[in-house]
């Protein structure tokens, strides 16, 4: 079903801006939110979401220069996890192609922030676990 909103999103591309292009993605897909939610319940499920946007971004020139805005959208409404996103990285940077090597430079600051934010949701579960543990030395 993905690609089929995103070959409505490109064919709809017209002279529109690139913010007024952004923002009609965004339309497009907080439109289809629940959509998402009925097919997507399973890890795989998910790998095989986001492969799919990667595959129409691959052979859409209109779409391959948002990729990663669609991505960014897609986790700013809650549809995909920094997890689903950070795998599909793994996972392409395994690849050779040169479409494979241009989504992920464009995506590279976007999956740094998300990295970043993975350990520092980790740094913090760590330091939770040990307030719990009751491990505080200040109490004397």
């Amino acid at each position: 079903f993905i690609p089929v909103i995103l070959d409505y999103i490109a064919s709809t591309r017209g002279e529109k801006s690139d913010q007024e292009f952004v923002q009609h993605i965004m339309t497009n897909i907080t439109f289809w939110n629940d959509l998402y939610s009925r097919f997507l319940h399973s890890e795989e499920d998910y790998d095989i979401f986001v492969e799919s946007i990667e595959l129409s971004c691959k052979n859409s020139d209109i779409l391959s220069k948002t990729f990663h805005v669609i991505l960014q959208i897609l986790y700013s409404k809650d549809i995909l996890e920094d997890t689903h996103i950070l795998r599909w990285a793994e996972n392409a940077r395994q690849f050779e192609d040169d479409k494979t090597k241009a989504l992920l430079e464009l995506c590279k600051p976007f999956l740094e922030h998300l990295e970043e934010e993975e350990e520092d949701d980790s740094e913090e579960e760590d330091n939770d676990s040990e307030d719990a543990s009751g491990d505080n030395d200040d109490e004397e």
